[in-house]
């Protein structure tokens, strides 16, 4: 491993894990624990590590947990009373259903060894395949940690018609299709699935049952109280800050924070093209001055320094360059004592941005939609995940476009983003909550719409009207917009997605 001995070395691999068949004794000041005698956990001193063992079974926890129908409830609590109740992982899927936070469970009941995460995967996990050995499974934050133990390289398919290619050249948030990552013997679980350790297989856990519709009135009133319950469980544990934009998701989690949004600062963000006269910032400036609310705005720098980079691009196998500026602007600025708020998740599956009921849901539609138009590799594989998930989309009533939503979208690129940003700062996105995205995804399409969303609307007009007296993303009502809408009503959207991406 290279060493980087420069002043943000100690931040190398922070919040990360290693699951192996041994302890990885380089990282000295690091956690241990063993799941079994052929298991063993070496995780980052910032990442939580809580393990409930007896004779007959253990659950381990890496991360934090909420539940939002109990909200004093410690991770403690939460684990302990998952281990009494839970026998099989059947029991352990249904009664993590309502959790919020970010996440990893191990449950070992000597019959059943299993690993999964929270509901959008924002707790990452990436594993080997039988194509480094059948009998003993690798697991890790990001697929480098795992390649660097057993000297992988890069797939030679994947450097020739994927990183090569133009589209990913010009995809400055490209994700990896379907379940791949840089190296043919790692794998990246998706949200939705667990890994049998026993086995070393991939098995779908949700959806399990028939999605059932629901009113707007419904969908609005337990949608508001998740999302504020689960707001207030983090103000039990942790020194919080608030990101808000101009958009939905961080409008909504400024109303549902009302009773507690005196006490916690808001934080905008300037970077890439933006400048302090975008709506991002005058906007939420506007709202929190007219309720009294402290607003702090960072800059970020345009480029990364060599130093930043060095660290930035070891941490994260194939990081997210464009994300890089972003991050050194909060490790300049950010106080790093405070937990993170922030509005994803909701964006990627709740709104209808992605359906299109015109064109084959197949790897080439969703290529499109990626901004792969045309790349060999993306289409072959995100074939295999349609194969895969369109039994199930047409078996419980879930729309595969919001499926992709959900496990590419944000199991791939948000979920990587997280953990690109674990650097500078831990997160807590309330939208990451099955039960909550399932609540959402139940009411009618036709609330869930651009260009008003009237979903969103209600939520936050339930919560705090006031908050809806300044305008939502009035940027984005340009002709360039208006013209997307059109052709995404159309079904013909994602041919022209490349040429938009390219449009300032």
């Amino acid at each position: 491993m290279k060493n980087i001995n420069h002043k943000y070395g100690d931040l190398l691999y922070r919040r990360q894990f290693i699951l192996a068949p041994h302890y990885i004794n380089k990282f000295k000041n690091w956690q241990k624990a063993n799941i079994n005698n052929k298991y063993f956990l070496t995780v980052h001193p910032d990442l939580q590590l809580l393990q409930i063992k007896d004779n007959k079974k253990s659950l381990t926890l890496l991360g934090f947990i909420l539940d939002p129908y109990n909200i004093d409830a410690t991770d403690k609590d939460i684990i302990e009373d998952l281990h009494k109740k839970c026998q099989s992982s059947n029991d352990i899927f249904e009664h993590t259903n309502s959790m919020g936070g970010r996440w990893i469970i191990i449950f070992n009941n000597n019959d059943d060894i299993i690993l999964f995460s929270d509901a959008s995967g924002l707790r990452q996990i990436c594993h080997s395949n039988s194509l480094l050995d059948k009998d003993n499974i690798w697991c890790a934050s990001q697929p480098g940690i795992i390649a660097d133990e057993n000297k992988l390289n890069f797939d030679k398919e994947v450097i020739d018609d994927f990183i090569n290619s133009p589209q990913f050249k010009n995809n400055k948030e490209y994700l990896w299709p379907g379940a791949t990552t840089p190296y043919k013997e790692i794998d990246q679980l998706l949200p939705n699935h667990y890994l049998d350790l026993k086995n070393n297989t991939v098995h779908r856990f949700w959806p399990d049952k028939i999605l059932k519709p629901i009113s707007l009135e419904q969908g609005v009133k337990k949608s508001a109280e998740i999302i504020k319950n689960i707001i207030e469980c983090a103000t039990k544990r942790f020194d919080l800050v608030f990101t808000l934009t101009s958009g939905y998701d961080t409008r909504i989690l400024l109303a549902a924070s009302k009773d507690i949004s005196n006490k916690y600062p808001f934080l905008t963000l300037i970077y890439w093209n933006l400048s302090e006269e975008a709506p991002d910032v005058t906007i939420s400036s506007k709202l929190l001055e007219k309720f009294g609310l402290k607003h702090e705005i960072i800059k970020c720098p345009v480029k990364m320094s060599k130093e930043f980079e060095e660290l930035y691009t070891k941490n994260v196998v194939t990081a997210h360059i464009s994300n890089g500026n972003i991050v050194e602007g909060l490790f300049n600025n950010y106080d790093d004592n405070k937990i993170c708020v922030r509005g994803t998740v909701s964006s990627e599956i709740i709104r209808e941005q992605y359906i299109d009921k015109v064109r084959k849901p197949c790897g080439k539609t969703f290529a499109q939609i990626a901004n792969f138009n045309n790349n060999k590799f993306a289409i072959k594989h995100f074939d295999k995940w349609v194969a895969e998930a369109k039994e199930y989309s047409e078996k419980y009533n879930v729309n595969i476009f919001e499926l992709f939503g959900w496990e590419q979208q944000t199991g791939k690129w948000q979920a990587m983003t997280q953990l690109e940003w674990d650097i500078v700062q831990e997160n807590i996105v309330p939208y990451n909550c099955r039960e909550l995205i399932t609540t959402m995804l139940a009411v009618d399409d036709k609330y869930r719409k651009p260009p008003d969303y009237p979903l969103y609307r209600a939520i936050a007009k339930y919560l705090w009207p006031e908050t809806l007296s300044e305008p939502i993303n009035p940027h984005k009502q340009t002709k360039k917009n208006k013209l997307k809408l059109k052709l995404r009503k159309l079904g013909l959207y994602p041919l022209f997605t490349e040429i938009f991406y390219k449009i300032k």
